[in-house]
């Protein structure tokens, strides 16, 4: 009688951390709102949350915008892959943060993902992986706008293979910079206004080169020239 009860036991037991292992959530639009907030958008039928898997923003059929309005305030402890493949994720004045390694949107240069940051919103994730990483460096086509007093903070690393266009807002890094790491040309860090934080490392050796080799620029309005503006360090 013993043995049974503790095999009962021992089943039970798997059968909680079987139904708390945690699912990946992948958005699909299917409420029609393009809210972050709004669960039937959401695969699970309920907006994500701490404690649930990776979430996957790639889904267009039913449209390419994914909003965080001023009423979404949410924090996570998910890895983020996406906006993907031409998806848009819109931060407008509401706050995004997940503690996951990776925030990760990837995309064609001919057809980019795009991140828009504005109203005072807020984005602050781990690492901020704009179209390049270390597992996953051919699909730089994501382009970061920031305006107005909009923030993004990165508490560890920001890796840049895409486009950042600062309008206005800072920009956080706690780590270090690496710039077009994968070498795919697509790299450029547009500064219109707003600021750069680089608390980790010092890269004044390195912006000479960034901005000869084109990664770096100011009030830059055509794709391949410096731009019009200075780069003060």
């Amino acid at each position: 009688m013993k043995t049974n009860r503790l095999a009962f036991m021992a089943a039970a037991l798997a059968a909680v951390l079987i139904g708390s292992a945690s699912a990946d959530i992948l958005w699909n639009g299917s409420a029609g709102d393009t809210l972050w907030r709004t669960g039937g958008n959401w695969s699970t039928g309920q907006a994500p949350a701490p404690g649930v898997g990776a979430i996957f923003i790639n889904n267009q059929t039913n449209g390419t915008l994914v909003l965080v309005d001023a009423l979404t305030d949410t924090t996570l402890d998910s890895d983020i892959f996406g906006p993907e493949w031409g998806m848009t994720l819109e931060i407008d004045g509401g706050n995004l943060t997940t503690t996951g390694w990776s925030f990760a949107p990837i995309g064609d240069v001919a057809n980019p993902s795009i991140i828009q940051v504005r109203n005072g919103g807020n984005l602050t994730v781990h690492n901020l992986l704009l179209g390049d990483n270390w597992w996953f460096g051919t699909a730089p086509g994501v382009i970061l706008n920031l305006y107005d007093t909009s923030t993004v903070t990165a508490t560890d690393w920001c890796w840049l293979g895409g486009k950042m266009n600062l309008y206005g807002g800072t920009v956080d890094v706690t780590g270090s910079m690496n710039m077009d790491t994968n070498a795919q040309g697509f790299a450029n860090l547009n500064i219109h206004g707003g600021t750069l934080i680089v608390r980790g490392a010092d890269l004044s050796g390195v912006i000479d080169g960034w901005i000869a080799s084109g990664y770096l620029s100011a009030y830059d309005t055509t794709p391949g020239e410096r731009g019009a503006g200075s780069i003060v360090v």
